[in-house]
């Protein structure tokens, strides 16, 4: 199977002039980009990175984090790509966990790594930092005689190693192949039938996988990517004009936040032909909404950064599979498993199992994780879902935000869409806190959308109206903004953390007459 840059190569001859790359409006041919990538393998060649070198990336979106993708791809390196918010202890345990030798970042965020790192293995994309050398002179010091395309295959190796999002504890670095990007990306290839005609849009980091594909999937299939740093509605918006754009995958954070722009402008939208939402699962009133108001082909999937996308629904489901995430994608198979492991029937709520072709190697040094993620060859992802008489998938919740309340199970995603189907709120979180009475019980965190006379009373009604006694919230919260994590997750535990040690049990208890 042809790697990653071996495919790259083959648009670099075919279409050399063709636009491959847009950085901050800034087109870069296919030819151009290759030459920037020649030049910075043998760079790195020069530093001593080779075939399973480990090094850190600490960039925003920028060019050269594309040209380092391609560069460690014809290197046979692995890249450990982490967030550039990262700080202090989180950042050298980063770099500790994944035993990293090489890093390359913004000037300014290098010095943690000043007694870490072998003099001259730091290099800086935009100013001098102590110890580094620049990536402009690494480039130009390049020898004329470096080929790219050289080297052997080991599509199969470790290639990327990305952190798990909104993790805690001990990290569990997940290890993605060359085999694996590919895969990922011929599998949008065919669900969507792109072409080498389709401009891509890259508006999440691209620390993350998501857009790590939307970057690879282009340049591997001839086609065009853009990237945005960082997202705007507003630059969201133009660089779909400008560009032409005809695929692009938001997270449901910015779909939330781009829908005013959709409903004002969609004039502005007529180059889209894909749009697919992605990483949260949107309320179903926006959903229809969505899909009445664009033009172009709209698709939700769901799915794990461990095995890729794992379901799509499309617009030619029924419209009374709107609630659902949609089908297993062909070659995906999929099982509900009960705490023992057995396979539940349909209609039971479970944890999400797949057996797929696009999955993951393991998670680095940490061989127990790993053997717990598998169950008899079928990955557990940690969500909740039930699967109907059809074969759709319907999300219910991450496991671990499973509330017991008084032995019952409950669900949150149950108690949000409720909340959120009032009409009344921009966002919300339904949590489980500690309870001396109840074991756990649910507090309701909400966002309003017009803060001036908000009234939690409608709020009340709703959950009394259509949801059952046990799953009512204790109590509410109104906050200005939820915690996010870089693609628009909610992060619950620092909910909990900010609001633990709340008795929400006692007024119950009270009208119990207990103490």
């Amino acid at each position: 199977m042809p790697t990653i840059i071996q495919r790259f190569l083959a648009h670099v001859r075919a279409t050399p002039d063709k636009t491959a790359l847009v950085f901050s409006d800034q087109p870069v041919s296919y030819a151009d980009l290759a030459e920037e990538v020649r030049r910075l393998a043998a760079g790195l060649a020069g530093l001593g990175v080779g075939r399973g070198s480990r090094v850190l990336v600490l960039l925003k979106n920028c060019r050269a984090f594309a040209a380092l993708m391609l560069a460690a791809a014809e290197r046979g390196a692995v890249i450990v790509p982490v967030s550039a918010g990262l700080r202090g202890e989180a950042l050298v345990t980063a770099f500790t966990a994944t035993e990293c030798q090489f890093v390359v970042g913004h000037g300014p965020l290098l010095a943690p790594f000043a007694g870490l790192v072998a003099a001259g293995k730091c290099v800086s994309v935009d100013g001098a930092a102590p110890g580094s050398c620049l990536y402009d002179d690494l480039l130009a010091r390049a020898p004329d005689d470096h080929a790219l395309g050289q080297g052997d295959d080991g599509d199969d190796l470790p290639y990327i190693l990305t952190m798990t999002s909104g993790s805690t504890g001990a990290p569990k670095p997940i290890i993605f192949s060359q085999a694996t990007k590919i895969a990922r990306a011929q599998s949008a290839v065919d669900c969507y039938g792109l072409t080498a005609n389709d401009v891509v849009l890259a508006a999440t980091p691209l620390y993350h996988s998501l857009a790590q594909r939307l970057v690879l999937m282009p340049l591997m299939f001839g086609m065009s990517a853009v990237v945005l740093e960082p997202f705007t509605p507003a630059g969201w918006m133009a660089a779909v004009e400008r560009w032409r754009v005809s695929f692009t995958i938001p997270v449901s954070s910015q779909l939330s936040a781009l829908l005013p722009h959709f409903l004002a402008e969609p004039a502005r939208l007529a180059s889209l032909r894909v749009l697919v939402s992605s990483s949260a699962q949107i309320a179903e009133e926006l959903k229809r909404r969505l899909a009445a108001l664009l033009a172009c082909q709209f698709h939700e999937i769901y799915g794990a950064s461990e095995v890729g996308v794992i379901s799509n629904l499309s617009p030619d489901h029924p419209a009374a599979k709107m609630a659902s995430v949609g089908l297993p994608l062909p070659g995906i198979d999929l099982r509900i498993l009960g705490d023992d492991g057995a396979v539940l029937p349909v209609g039971e709520i479970g944890e999400i199992a797949c057996r797929t072709p696009t999955a993951f190697l393991g998670y680095y040094n940490r061989p127990d994780a790993t053997i717990a993620a598998w169950c008899d060859g079928y990955f557990r992802t940690g969500d909740l879902g039930w699967v109907d008489a059809d074969g759709f998938l319907y999300f219910s919740g991450r496991k671990k935000d499973l509330v017991i309340s008084g032995g019952i199970n409950i669900y949150p995603i149950d108690i949000e869409r409720v909340l959120m189907g009032t009409g009344l709120l921009a966002d919300c979180a339904a949590i489980g806190l500690p309870d001396s009475y109840l074991g756990e019980a649910v507090l309701a965190v909400v966002v309003p959308k017009e803060t001036a006379g908000f009234d939690l009373r409608p709020l009340r009604r709703a959950c009394v109206d259509k949801l059952a006694d046990y799953q009512q919230p204790l109590d509410f919260e109104v906050v200005a903004a939820l915690p996010k994590n870089a693609l628009g997750k909610t992060v619950k535990p620092d909910l909990q953390e900010r609001f633990k040690g709340k008795d929400l049990s006692a007024r119950l208890r009270g009208l119990l007459g207990l103490s």
